[in-house]
């Protein structure tokens, strides 16, 4: 087989690998019990999250990155709120287990988003996503404290709302 060949039945292959690792995007997994203790589990992907909540952007400043970068997404009480969900605090799990909760307070205060892409490129999850915790820390220097950066938590999996 020639090379030219080789190259016209490779180029094919291209296409499917891209399709095939937006297949492997993992899901974002909410849950929760709604005001009539009905418990729910929602599963939301990258587009849903796009399609089904008004889009968000935040422009900030952040310590794993360098320079302002804009994040776009749903903010996180639009979620919540959409599936009736409301509790006390937030319990964000990571791919790799990391966690951590937030109180609920935060998500009015604040308005942090699910951020699913930085500078209108989707995350992956090589560069933090698909799913992270954004606080404009920009507009509240407040925010810009260990206890804030660590719940940026990034590459999320579960969103649990907990009473």
């Amino acid at each position: 087989m020639n090379k030219i060949s080789l190259w016209l039945s490779l180029f094919p292959l291209l296409f499917s690998l891209q399709a095939y690792a937006d297949v492997l995007t993992p899901n974002l997994t909410i849950k929760g019990h709604t005001a009539e203790q009905k418990f729910i589990s929602i599963e939301l992907n990258p587009n849903e999250i796009k399609t089904q909540f008004p889009t968000y952007k935040i422009t900030t400043e952040l310590p794993w990155i360098n320079n302002y970068a804009t994040f776009s997404g749903a903010r996180l009480k639009d979620i919540l709120s959409h599936y009736q969900l409301f509790g006390s605090q937030v319990h964000l799990t990571a791919l790799n287990d990391y966690s951590v909760t937030i109180p609920y307070l935060d998500i009015y205060r604040y308005n942090p988003i699910i951020a699913i892409t930085q500078n209108q490129k989707p995350l992956k999850i090589r560069n933090y996503g698909p799913y992270w915790l954004i606080y404009p820390m920009s507009k509240y220097p407040e925010l810009n404290t260990p206890k804030y950066h660590a719940r940026m938590i990034w590459q999320i999996k579960t969103i649990q709302v907990e009473k």
